[in-house]
């Protein structure tokens, strides 16, 4: 499974996620009221736990910041999709 940089940052209420493989930039950036749909996302995609956890560490200390998570085309295809759905 290749190695995603998920990065998290909050303004104005709105937690904004953005995915990036090496220095490339994978879609656009996510953003969501509630951090607890990235996390509802992520189980969807079946995400491994341990990479949930992280995200769900970081969303927690409501600080900027970054994860390497592992995400296979696959996974990030569903989030993509589910995602769609969550925001329409």
């Amino acid at each position: 499974m290749p190695i995603v940089r998920m990065f998290f940052q909050e303004t104005m209420m709105r937690y904004s996620v953005c995915f990036l493989q090496g220095n490339t930039l994978i879609d656009n950036h996510w953003k969501f009221p509630d951090p607890e749909k990235i996390i509802g996302l992520m189980e969807s995609a079946n995400c491994r736990f341990k990479d949930i956890q992280l995200v769900r560490q970081q969303l927690k200390e409501r600080k900027p910041g970054s994860i390497d998570i592992e995400l296979s085309q696959e996974q990030f295809d569903r989030l993509r999709s589910r995602k769609q759905r969550v925001q329409k």
